[in-house]
């Protein structure tokens, strides 16, 4: 997955969409994920580093990024290049795309509004199928040099909206449509926006609540229906989760890491990294140099 791309001012042309192919070889890229991203693998094989968890994907199968940072390791299987299809937009495109689709949805919109943890705590998503399979296959042959202009913004709003269609109206990716209506939703869009962007600041708990214009006895409670665990700790947890990236994807130490997640010191890093994760924050990174 490439770095995200800028014109000349700094600003993301979105929605973007791009085909990128990586030779035979090893490709390891960390990136710094400011949007929402689609991509599906057309061959070979990419392995996404998240804070939580690793997810393989290969041909066919497609992957839904929220903001973030991520690991891509990219492989190649057999003869030829790891290729793929991404597709980057912001939150207005989500609006305008989502928009398009409207009362003609013929329900599909109320059967993608649902809760589950998957939806709820995962940071990346992923699903497959023939009709996704065609999509791209479609938008692959569009995207041959000559054949279309991709910079016409009604059209690449209107195939937005149709990939929201697919994901929207199938059970096989109702989770990733639940989240895309979520992104437009309200209160609980709220604080799950607040809290990601607090992870790494000093901010108290209550000044997090005040952030999403809450009390924080009622920011606790509709935190912990949502998360099933206490600010607090799922903070601390995703602090961890990116101290673990930290060591996978970076040569910084220990100590460097710890200040970057906002420990109060070493040592009281290097014991809840271990508690979390059952070894040292020094063992983690050996054993994962001994792996490659």
């Amino acid at each position: 997955m490439p770095l995200i791309s800028r014109n000349d001012g700094g600003a993301v042309l979105l929605p973007s969409y791009r085909k990128n192919s990586i030779p035979l070889n090893l490709d390891i890229t960390t990136v710094n994920c400011r949007n929402y991203l689609f991509t599906y693998v057309i061959s070979g094989e990419v392995i996404v580093t998240l804070p939580l968890e690793q997810i393989r994907l290969s041909a066919g199968d497609m992957l839904f990024l929220e903001r973030g940072n991520y690991c891509i390791e990219h492989h190649s299987c057999g003869r030829g290049v790891y290729r793929e299809i991404t597709i980057e937009f912001g939150e207005s495109e989500l609006v305008g795309a989502l928009s398009i689709i409207g009362h003609n949805s013929n329900g599909s919109l109320e059967r993608a509004v649902h809760r589950c943890s998957r939806c709820d705590r995962l940071d990346a998503l992923t699903t497959s199928g023939a009709k996704l399979s065609l999509y791209f296959e479609m938008l692959d042959s569009y995207m041959q040099p000559g054949q279309f202009d991709f910079n016409n913004y009604t059209f690449k709003l209107l195939k937005l909206s149709e990939l929201f269609c697919i994901l929207l109206s199938l059970e096989d990716h109702v989770c990733i449509g639940g989240r895309l209506l979520r992104g437009v939703s309200g209160g609980g869009n709220i604080i799950d926006k607040t809290v990601k962007e607090h992870i790494l600041s000093q901010c108290t708990v209550k000044e997090i609540a005040r952030s999403c214009g809450m009390g924080i006895s009622a920011f606790k409670n509709e935190f912990m229906c949502r998360y099933g665990t206490s600010p607090h700790r799922w903070i601390v947890g995703q602090r961890l989760a990116h101290a673990r990236f930290l060591l996978i994807s970076t040569t910084d130490s220990i100590a460097d890491i710890s200040t970057q997640c906002r420990f109060s010191n070493p040592s009281h890093f290097i014991k809840q990294f271990k508690r979390h994760y059952g070894m040292t924050p020094k063992t983690f990174r050996q054993n994962l140099i001994g792996d490659r």
